[in-house]
């Protein structure tokens, strides 16, 4: 559908930003968020037919981010939750970037873009100018929810404003992690929820029908997660509930433990936690960091031992370095040395069937892949990783 979705950002034509403002209001939240790119592709500018549906969807997303920051208050200073913290604050980040994309398909993208420029400077007398402007834009049923979220405000002060129009009760600390887990997918993250249920065992010593109803879920990464931290607190009782799901859920679960007490692969959260340390990758959303870290292959090199790569070699089109140092020789007598968190494309290098890179560990290294044809896929589907991709390529011209 996500391919559907931009094709018909391409055409462009009315029947085609028709369907596509359905698609702001699919319940899919990956599917909406690429409706909107697709509808900035078209060139898109509400009318007065269709203000109503980017409004309502602005809004929406006011409610959605009046219940984050609310979480967000409740962990942000606390240091055993450093990872659940930093996920909320993403997504509250990616929350922000929805609000000035459906911001820009309502009102003139320009004037947004540097009204969003204003307000990420950060000085009263900028924020403020930039509040005035869109007062003078925004209708008024918008400006109540949405002002309170620009104005410069702490987080406390915020909540309030935002409380008034989007009343919910406060949640305890200890039920944050229940309350994310459970909640609506289309309202939050995937991300999010497996952050969530990986920092379980910190607030909560057991496990409970929350974590084995996750095992369920027909999302990879929840699953695994839950699995993972099941496992940790009580593995009598995932051998339990094991028998109970779907074959192929249970042999992806047994296959990704089973390597990872063996020290073969690291959980798939921790390849997205990885990526996000790599240049340009921390600007890319988890759903497509999710989709690159689930198609990594681990490799690991013990000290002075060799890698030939060559054309026919698919599985090595591209190198992630996880840990450790490797030096990199390709047939023209290039090399460069590699560290942690840094990337190599080889196929610029591979032009021929003769054509090889010998790849030399300078100490114990541990190292990611994708096979060629999964990272063609890859490009194909997200622009965001085909632009890292395209500088790969210029840095080797």
């Amino acid at each position: 559908m996500a391919r559907i979705v931009k094709i018909y950002g391409k055409i462009g034509s009315q029947k085609t930003i028709d369907l596509l403002l359905n698609k702001i209001e699919n319940q899919n939240k990956f599917i909406a968020n690429q409706a909107i790119n697709a509808l900035k592709e078209a060139r898109f500018q509400a009318s007065f037919g269709n203000m109503n549906r980017i409004l309502n969807a602005i809004v929406r997303t006011c409610n959605i981010m009046s219940w984050n920051f609310m979480v967000y208050a409740e962990i942000q200073n606390n240091k055993k939750l450093r990872l659940f913290a930093s996920a909320m604050h993403a997504e509250i980040k990616d929350n922000y970037n929805l609000l000035y994309q459906l911001l820009s398909l309502a009102y003139n993208s320009n004037s947004v873009t540097n009204i969003r420029k204003l307000i990420d400077a950060g000085s009263d007398t900028d924020i403020s100018f930039a509040i005035e402007i869109l007062d003078q834009i925004v209708v008024d049923d918008a400006k109540q929810v949405l002002f309170p979220l620009l104005e410069n405000l702490s987080v406390k002060n915020r909540i309030g404003k935002l409380q008034y129009f989007f009343p919910s009760d406060k949640i305890s600390i200890n039920d944050i992690h229940t309350e994310i887990i459970i909640r609506d997918f289309n309202l939050i993250s995937i991300y999010l929820k497996a952050c969530a249920i990986l920092s379980w065992p910190i607030l909560n010593k057991n496990v409970d029908d929350v974590l084995f109803f996750c095992l369920f879920h027909p999302h990879k990464l929840i699953r695994e997660t839950s699995a993972f931290i099941i496992d940790k607190l009580d593995p009598e009782k995932l051998e339990e509930i094991l028998p109970r799901l779907e074959p192929a859920f249970v042999n992806d679960i047994q296959l990704s433990l089973n390597k990872i007490k063996s020290n073969t692969d690291i959980l798939v959260l921790e390849k997205i936690e990885f990526l996000k340390k790599c240049t340009g990758f921390n600007n890319i959303s988890e759903d497509i960091l999710f989709e690159i870290a689930n198609n990594l292959k681990f490799h690991r090199l013990l000290k002075d031992e060799n890698l030939l790569v060559s054309k026919k070699s698919n599985q090595f089109s591209i190198l992630f370095v996880y840990n450790g140092e490797i030096e990199i020789k390709t047939a023209d007598d290039r090399s460069a040395i590699l560290i942690k968190e840094t990337i190599f494309y080889s196929d610029p290098f591979l032009l021929d069937n003769q054509s090889q890179i010998n790849i030399k560990a300078i100490s114990d290294s541990t190292l990611f892949s994708v096979d060629r044809d999964i990272l063609n896929l890859l490009i194909f589907d997200y622009s965001e990783f085909r632009k890292i991709i395209l500088e790969l390529i210029d840095l080797t011209i």
